[in-house]
């Protein structure tokens, strides 16, 4: 068998250079998916499903980009990659960076607006099939404060966590959607895609899930309670609420 012919850096240069187009044409087209959804909820998981493949194709990317800036090396023509190659890499940065800010509200208005039994029936439903609707829920909210962090838990993970109708994309989206403030800046740093959403999650609970925490927060709460001046029944109800409300977790 021949020895393989090395390609000469002129051919590589070419030949990554149709790749790196090719996968940024793929990334437009998430992009005009993005827009779409931007104007219709009904889009929203299509762009959901779309956006998955947004880390690989950026990774592609990439990797082509290392491949022609090698090659410019090697001809000795690196400064035409601040001309020709640069002006697509910063083109490509900001259509990635445009697209999550999109997912993250679209997916945060159709969660507000759309009737969580239609996003189920979307998923399984049949042509045969017919579903009750179910009253209008919104997700929760969560910004960090430990105080609120049981309910948020909660309903959370009865909507969306052990909801089997849906898939670890789509929570992972729900999740951002209903986190903001501390709570957000835990997760968003983690890579949007099904096989993250139980690493966030974890990362999260294992923030605020934090028994000596909450038992601490709460305590605070509780020493924070303005002293009774005057007995009455409704000073007194106060104290009672505050105490059944903050005394009791998890």
């Amino acid at each position: 068998m021949p020895p393989k012919v090395q390609e000469s850096p002129e051919i590589v240069l070419t030949r990554a250079r149709a790749k790196r187009d090719d996968i940024l044409n793929s990334i437009k087209g998430i992009y005009a998916t993005a827009l779409e959804a931007r104007s219709d909820v009904s889009r929203v998981p299509s762009l959901i499903i779309h956006a998955d493949d947004l880390n690989r194709l950026v990774e592609q990317f990439q990797s082509q980009r290392d491949v022609i800036i090698n090659a410019l090396i090697d001809l000795n023509r690196i400064a035409e990659f601040e001309q020709v190659d640069r002006p697509l890499v910063t083109s490509m940065e900001s259509i990635r960076l445009e697209i999550k800010t999109i997912v993250a509200s679209a997916v945060h208005v159709s969660a507000a607006s759309a009737n969580i039994s239609e996003i189920k029936s979307s998923s399984t439903a049949a042509a045969s099939q017919h579903f009750i609707p179910l009253p209008k829920i919104e997700l929760p909210h969560f910004d960090g404060d430990l105080l609120e962090w049981r309910s948020y838990r909660d309903i959370f993970v009865s909507l969306v966590h052990d909801n089997t109708l849906i898939g670890d994309a789509q929570r992972f989206h729900f999740l951002l959607a209903s986190l903001k403030g501390d709570a957000l800046a835990v997760v968003k740093s983690i890579p949007l895609s099904a096989d993250n959403y139980a690493l966030a999650w974890e990362a999260l609970s294992d923030r605020f899930d934090n028994k000596r925490l909450l038992a601490s927060a709460h305590l605070d709460k509780l020493f924070a309670f303005k002293p009774i001046a005057h007995e009455s029944l409704p000073a007194l109800s106060s104290f009672v609420n505050t105490f059944k409300k903050k005394c009791v977790f998890n």
